[in-house]
This record gives structure tokens, sequence and C-alpha cells, in this order.
């Protein structure tokens, strides 16, 4: 495609979003009322917000408050820290004032209706789930993996913090599929979104790909251990098809909104197991100004077994917001600072022999603003801007012990043959990797919005911009300690910036059809990494189209279908890898006599690693789905299906160079010189490996249904139930061909042919429901949630498709391609022996699950908490018809209690 079809796209798609503004009129009336305590007094920073246009206004020191509204029907929002939200829906004719007063609840388990789950979001154009922070105080959870457990679908899991948290929205358990699925799923806090494109904490992409010898989330998504629960007040996830807003993901959208404003002095201390956990915040007005400023500290330790010192983890964190508007409230602003210390440690017991140590040190701090300008305009309604940067210290660290016989230790950074030194039969080695990832992104959106007598219009343009690089200084090894072989130092600062930049518009226009009311949302992004003018691109474009539809076809029933394309960009790990080193022996002679006699010399050959044809990883995501509310019970369903393509992964790459054979000319033992070499008859070898390189090779296809179906409470006994589930299907496979190193060694096979191979393709499914009972008694403000959860079918099946090679690499380091006929007649000995059992579908029978959750307010002022997950110790045993391994199943008894506390 053209950079001048582009162009043409772009203006096309602007016009087009743009036509319901030239035809809509602007009438609007006016919202206003107060909003009071159980006391009667007036709540101050009430932000009573239009769910449609975004439109907002807070109460004054006496709870005043006014809000312009588009004619016709809208949705209220009301919402204040510490108490339980409100909304409602009011119908407001062309310049009309309503007075509309409003008295909120503190939240209190003493409330008539507490809210401990997740909800759908039935206003929202795609599928949408919103978990509040009632729900998310009485999860029990210490970070924002725990609370994802709440979503439709998601299996149970135990609290462990000794292992990096990855967003899982809608996988199915596959480890390389639920990596991509984490590196595709953007987390936004307080409107800013996180980065992890910068974070080069690995060990050797060219050896073991994204991956270290200690903890990382290189290559992956947000590590979710480094956000606690107890600054969290509001989690939104988006799972089908984000507004263009939205960019530089594949898989969903986490928002997280922080605690923030004037909030009594709260407290909670967790115990279990293996975490301790203490918090504390408090939110507070400044004077008389119109600014609250809320602060949160956090401090967690974990040990993932009592019975032993490590490994451990530990996190200290601090949260500062600051919010403030103007007299006239056409203007607000927040600024939010976030401070982290984790630490992630594996030292080994002090007692033992081995002096072996690991750990993941990170430290850094997180600085943001967004706000928003009211102009007051007809037409041009709001302006939107959101800054942010990131800076972090991360210090990796492996100390291991390495033996075996004396052999050479390569260390050029060059090609060529040198001396090289010989390592002990025992050494340790220290690798240290220092990086320091700074993330920064900048937004800016104008949003306009008219309205009609009969249709409503709301379109926004903007431009965003991210940058993610790292200054660290890199790879480097302790002195006193030899490098690992095959390594090398790396400065992490040599390496170039990852620059984005994006424009997007978007129109949701709503309008009658057939006296029913649509809803329909279109909107266009374009990315490009790596900018070289407005369209033009160092590295890759990318165009998103995406398009929501609703259409209330009756007053209980909502029905929504979507369809758009999502793209990430390459984090740096698979922008900018690091060089393949590979080292052949040219000569070696060892005497354990005479040492200062020894001699080695090794061959030096480089690979560049770096792809520069990589592409971005895009996701096409369709669903079609209904709303149904009758009276107070509500079901949602959602039939999704995505296609995942040119994602990212470290494929197979041949390596071969010829090297020099030395021979020994002239030495004499004990003379006190080094042999003498034959500078004339040397031979000359073929080196034959292979090494790591980052590829779009990695293809999804998913498909599935997510539902919920929530009953009403029962008056008279307090019970309600609930029940979510998800069926999904997961297919995934690589387009690179896998090389058998080992082949080489297969009978028949003189000349050592290396056979190349046609990767497994994995299919997995996965069909769960999670009946939830909470049984809440107000006048003992008592809550206990007893959840079901039941995995009906849990099955894995492999196609084998690498018993026939397509390709080999012959002695010489040529990689040739092979046809099925060549394989027979030429190769047989290069066919696989494939056990039967390999092609067998693993089908695990049905299991259940009981988890409880309770909590007792105590007074005003405490609560306590209590679960127990799996709480009848229901472990069945299965033996895998694949591996032969017997299977202990379900997760293992956990149990833990929290106190929390306010004034």
């Amino acid at each position: 495609m053209t950079v001048r079809f582009k162009k043409y796209i772009l203006l096309i798609c602007f016009g087009i979003t743009s036509i319901p503004v030239l035809f809509a009129q602007v009438n609007e009336g006016e919202l206003y009322g107060k909003i009071v305590g159980h006391d009667g007094k007036g709540i101050s920073d009430v932000s009573v917000i239009n769910a449609e246009t975004q439109n907002w206004s807070l109460t004054d020191s006496s709870g005043n408050y006014r809000l312009k509204l588009p004619a016709g029907k809208s949705e209220i929002v009301i919402r204040h820290l510490g108490y339980q939200p409100e909304s409602y829906f009011i119908n407001i004719g062309p310049n009309q004032s309503v007075q509309k007063n409003f008295t909120l609840q503190i939240q209190s388990l003493s409330l008539k209706e507490v809210r401990v789950l997740a909800r759908e979001n039935e206003q929202s154009l795609t599928s949408t789930s919103t978990i509040g922070q009632q729900a998310i105080e009485l999860v029990q959870a210490t970070n924002l993996g725990d609370i994802l457990q709440l979503l439709p679908g998601r299996p149970a899991q135990n609290p462990d913090l000794n292992t990096a948290g990855q967003a899982q929205l809608r996988g199915t358990g596959s480890s390389s599929d639920d990596k991509i699925d984490a590196l595709g799923t953007t987390v936004v806090i307080d409107g800013a979104p996180l980065s992890n494109d910068a974070n080069l904490q690995v060990s050797n992409t060219a050896t073991i790909g994204a991956n270290g010898l200690f903890s990382t989330v290189s290559g992956g998504g947000i590590d979710l251990r480094d956000i606690p629960a107890d600054q969290i007040s509001r989690v939104e996830v988006i799972r089908g098809i984000p507004s263009v807003q939205y960019g530089n993901l594949t898989s969903g959208v986490i928002r997280v909104e922080t605690m923030q404003g004037k909030a009594p002095f709260r407290g909670k201390v967790r115990l279990d197991p293996t975490t301790q956990e203490a918090s504390l915040g408090k939110g507070i007005a400044l004077g008389k100004s119109n600014q609250t400023l809320n602060i949160g500290f956090d401090l967690t330790h974990s040990q993932q077994d009592l019975r032993i010192p490590v490994p451990t983890y530990n996190r200290v964190t601090a949260n500062i917001n600051w919010n403030s508007h103007s007299n006239n409230q056409n203007w607000r602003n927040q600024v939010n600072l976030s401070l982290l210390y984790t630490k992630d440690q594996d030292k080994g017991d002090k007692d033992a022999a081995l002096e072996e140590k690991r750990y993941a040190n990170d430290k850094g701090f997180r600085l943001s603003t967004k706000g928003e300008y009211k102009s007051g305009e007809k037409i041009l309604k709001r302006l939107t801007y959101q800054a942010s940067l990131a800076i972090r210290n991360q210090d990796s660290y492996n100390k291991q012990l390495r033996s075996g016989e004396a052999q050479p230790l390569p260390t050029s950074l060059v090609d060529g043959t040198f001396e090289v030194p010989f390592a002990p039969a025992e050494y340790y080695t220290a690798t240290r990797i220092q990086g320091k990832p700074l993330n920064f992104y900048a937004s800016l959106i104008q949003h306009f919005a008219v309205s009609g007598t009969k249709v409503r219009d709301l379109f926004l343009a903007g431009a965003e911009w991210r940058t993610d690089v790292n200054h660290g200084k890199g790879k480097t090894f302790d002195a006193g300690y030899l490098p690992p072989s095959s390594y090398r130092p790396r400065a992490y600062s040599d390496i170039p910036a990852l620059n984005q930049l994006s424009l997007f518009a978007e129109n949701t226009f709503t309008f009658p059809l057939a006296g029913k009311t649509v809803q329909w949302q279109a909107g266009i992004r374009f990315d490009k990494v790596q900018p070289d003018g407005l369209f033009k691109s160092g590295f890759d474009t990318k165009w998103q189209p995406r398009t929501n539809l609703t259409y209330q076809l009756f007053p209980f029933l909502r029905l929504r279908g979507g369809y758009g394309m999502t793209a990430k960009a390459p984090s740096l790990v698979y922008l900018y890898p690091e060089t393949a080193y590979f080292d052949a022996l040219s000569y070696m002679y060892y005497s354990a006599a005479y040492p200062d006699e020894s001699l080695a010399l090794m061959t030096t050959h480089t690979f560049d690693a770096q792809n520069n044809h990589l592409k971005f990883m895009t996701n096409r995501k369709a669903e079609v789905g209904f709303d149904l509310t009758v009276g107070r019970w509500s079901a949602h369903a959602t039939f999704f299906k995505e296609q995942t393509r040119n994602a990212y992964s470290f494929n197979d790459v041949a390596a071969a160079f010829r090297y020099p054979v030395y021979d020994t000319y002239f030495y004499i033992p004990g003379n006190g010189e080094k042999p003498q070499l034959d500078e004339v008859n040397v031979d000359t070898l073929t080196y034959r490996n292979a090494y790591l390189k980052p590829g779009n090779s990695l293809n999804i296809a998913r498909k599935g249904i997510e539902f919920t179906l929530q009953a009403p409470q029962i008056p008279q006994t307090g019970t309600s139930f609930n029940l979510s589930g998800a069926w999904s299907s997961n297919t995934s496979w690589s387009d690179v061909p896998d090389i058998l190193e080992i082949s080489r060694n297969f009978p028949n096979n003189p000349n050592g042919y290396i056979g190349m191979y046609e990767s497994n393709k994995t299919k997995r499914e996965l069909f769960l429901t999670t009946l939830r009972i909470v049984q809440h008694i107000p006048v003992l403000r008592f809550v206990a949630t007893v959840a079901l959860q039941n995995t009906w079918i849990d099955k894995y099946e492999s196609t084998f498709r690498g018993s026939v090679p397509v390709g080999y690499i012959d002695e010489n380091g040529n990689t040739l391609p092979l046809t099925s006929a060549q394989v027979k007649t030429d190769f047989p000995f290069l066919i696989r022996t494939v056990d039967p059992v390999t092609y067998e579908t693993v089908n695990r029978p049905a299991l259940w699950n009981l988890n409880l959750k309770l909590a007792k307010e105590i007074g005003k002022n405490y609560r306590f908490s209590f679960f127990a997950n799996n709480m009848f110790m229901h472990n069945p045993a299965y033996a895998n018809n694949r591996t032969g391994y017997i299977e202990k199943r379900n997760l293992a008894l956990y149990f833990g209690g929290e106190l929390a506390f306010h004034f």
C-alpha cells in the first residue's frame, strides 16, 4: 500500500466519522442538585459523570453540583472514594433544568446491597467487566493479578508472589501463548499506560531467548505483582474491541484507578502461609482550596516455604495522588507519583556447601499527570491530555558453580583465532545485568459532542507519542569470576530508543432505527515505529480499523457486535537482540603437571541476530453478544473469535563457519615453553550449530464464549447467586521449522546432516464455570462467598509435524530444502521415530474446587476477613496418558486472613 493511498484512506475515514457532526444540532439541558451523606451534610469533591459523554462535575464544599447533559436519556454515575457508587438514568429536554438530590451511603457490610463480584458493564459497546472498591477489598487480593480472578472463565489461583504475575484475559493455560497474551495486554493506571518494552533483563537472547537465570518478565507483559491491590479503587477490563484511544496492544485493556480524593485513615494487615503484608493510606483536603492529596504505602514480604529461608520476594510501594480543579470547574488535573522497590532473591542456604546466589532487584518511580479542559463551546467540548515518565533501576545477578574438566574459556568480541586461557575444573561464574529502562508517554485528544432531538454524536481525534529506552550499564561479569562460555558483556546504553507515533480518530453515533436505539462506534488508528516523517517509518506501520455496534432490540435486551484490528510493536528485546557468539576449538593442549605450558586456541565467529524484517504483531478480533436484564435478573454472553498473527518469538537459525585446526609441531614437556604449532599443515573444518533470532513466526487462533448470569438477592435470607464461565479453544503453531541438532547423531548419517522439522501444532480446550453463592447478613455486618468452580473440559492435543524433515544442513553448513519424495529416497535416516503416544489427546476428567471467602465488620471501624482455597483438600490424581506421570490436580489447600481498619 503506497503512502499516498494510505493518506486517502485516513481522509476518507475521517470524513465518514465526521458526517454526523454536520447534521446534528446542539440541544442540551442542565442537571443540578445536592449530594449529602447519611448525616445530611454535603459531601465535597463527589464526581458526577455522564457515562456516555464523560462530561463531569464535582460537588463544592456544600455538596452542590451542576452538569450539562445532552437532550434525551442519559446515564449518570456518582462516585466518591469510600462511598457506595450510584448510577441512574434521567430524561432531560432541550434547555431544561432538572434538580436531583442524592444521599450517598458509606461503603459498609451493613448496607442492604454489597458488591463483591465483577460486573459486566451494560453500557459498554464491547465486552467489559468492572470491579469496584468493595469487591477488591473482599477478594483479599495482594496485587492486581489476584483481582483478575473475578473475571468470567478465569481459574482460581493461590496467592504466589514468588512468581512473576502476567495478565491473562482469554488464555487457556499454554505457557508460550499466555506470554504473548500478557505482552499484548496493556495496563493503564490513572490514564497512563505502563510499558515493559525497555526491559532487557535477559541472560542471553541467542541461547535462551527472552528469559533469564533469574526472575524476569522481559519480552512479556507488566509484572502484576508491582501493583498492590490496597492502592486500587476500581478496575475495568476490556476484553473485546477497545476504542482506538488504546493502542500498542493485541489482547485487551486493564484500566486501573488508584485511591484519590479525601478519605479516612485506612490500614490493613494480611497474613497467610507465605505472605505478610501491611498497608496504610489517607486522603486529605488541602485547606479550603479545590485540592486533595491521597497517600498510600504498602510493605510486603513473601517466602515460598517457611521451612527454608529462600526464595523470597519483598515489595515496598508508595502512591501519591494530588487532584485539583478550577473554581468554575472548566479545568481539572491529577498528578500521580508512584515509588517502587522489589526484590526477588534466592541466595541459597547459608549452611550449604555451595555459595550460589540469585536475585533480581527493581526500584524506580513513575510520575504522571492527566487533565482536561472544558471549553464551554457548543461542539468543541473537551481537550484531554496525558503525560507520564517512568524510570527504573534493575539489577539482576546470578552466581553459580560450574564444574567438570578444565576447558578453554573464549572472551573475544571480534571474529578471529586467538589464544585463550583455561578455566579451572571447578569455578564460580557471576553474571550481573543492570538495566535502566525509561518510558515516556504523552497524548492529546480533542473531544467533540453534538446532539439533536433524536441523535447524538461524539467525535474525538488525537495523537500520542511513546519512547522506550534503556540507559543501563548492561551485562557485565564480576571481577574475580569468569564468565560462562558463549557469554559476552553488552552495554545497553548503545541500544537505540524505541519511538512510536500514533494518530487516531473515532466517532460514536447514537440514532433511532425502526423505533429502536442504535449506537455505532467506528474509528481508525495509525501506528508507526521509529517514525521518519508523518507516514513513513524506519520499522513498520499499521492501520487499525475498529468498529462496535449495539442495538436495543427490546427495553430488556441489547444486542452487540464488533470487529477490529489491534497491533503491538516489538519490545527492545525483540528489536535489538544480542549478537550470537560461537567458539570453535582450533587447538588445545592441557598439562596438569605443567599448567604454564598449556595452550588453547579458539576461533570466534559472530552472527548478527537482529531481524530487520520484523513486523507488528496483530490480532483480528470479532465478537457478538447480548445483554439481558429482566427485573433484577441479568444475563450476559459474548461469542468471540481472535486471530493473532506475526506474534513475536525466538526461532532457530543455522550457524555455520569454517575454522582452522592446528597440530603440534614441536613440544618438550617441562621445558617451560608452550607447544609450537604446525603453521603449514593446517586443516580446515566446518562448525555447525544454531542460534535464536527474533521473528514473527508464532500464530494463535482462539474462539469461545463467555457468560455471566446474576440472580437477585433473596430478601428473606440475603442470599444471591452468580454463575459465570467460559469455553475457549486455543490453537497455536509456528511458521519456522525447528533445527534438531541431535539429528546429526542419527544412525546411518555418516555426513552428520542436521535435520530441520516443522514445529508442532498444539490445541488446548478449556471449559470452566464458577458458581458463587453470596450470603449477606446486614444486621451482623457479615458477608460470605462460596465459589464452586468446575472444570468440565480440560483437553490438550498436539499435531506432531516434525517426523519428516523439510530441510537439512549439510557438512559444509549449507541449508537446503527437502521434499517428502527426496526424504524417502535419499534421506530416510533423517526421518524421526515418533512414539505413538505423542499423537494421543490428553483429556482430563471433570474437576471441582470449592473456595471460601468471608468478611465481618467489627463496629464501624474494623473488618476481619478470611479465605480458604480448596477448603476440602480435593486433589484427585490423574494418570497422564502421554507422559505416564501421575498428576495431583487442583490447588493446594491455602488459607489466610486480614484485619483492616479506618478512622
